[in-house]
């Protein structure tokens, strides 16, 4: 599938200099992107496998490269209201408002 966006000048910008940083060109790093943000992610079925000790070289690339997948999803641009009221809709355990 092929699509034609409009982007402006810094969006533009911003696209090709992160692309570049990724050693990919604007378009196949926009189609990354939409990939990762459409397709679901894949289900680890094993929860209770075991994980490296905190501070050990294996903790830090696992930590690492969760980051990076965190730096490349897109970045919020609009209010998120995540207040208690908003998640539980109701008075809080003392009965307030």
């Amino acid at each position: 599938m092929s699509l034609t966006i409009t982007l402006s000048p810094d969006a533009e910008a911003a696209l090709t200099e992160r692309a570049r940083e990724q050693g990919l060109t604007a378009d196949q790093y926009a189609a990354d992107i939409v990939s990762q943000t459409v397709l679901p992610k894949p289900f680890d079925p094993t929860p209770d496998k075991p994980r490296p000790k905190q501070g050990t070289p294996e903790w830090m690339d696992e930590f690492n490269a969760w980051m990076a997948e965190i730096e490349r999803q897109p970045a919020m641009t609009h209010f998120v209201d995540d207040s208690r009221d908003s998640v539980y809709g109701g008075p809080d355990d003392r009965g307030e408002r």
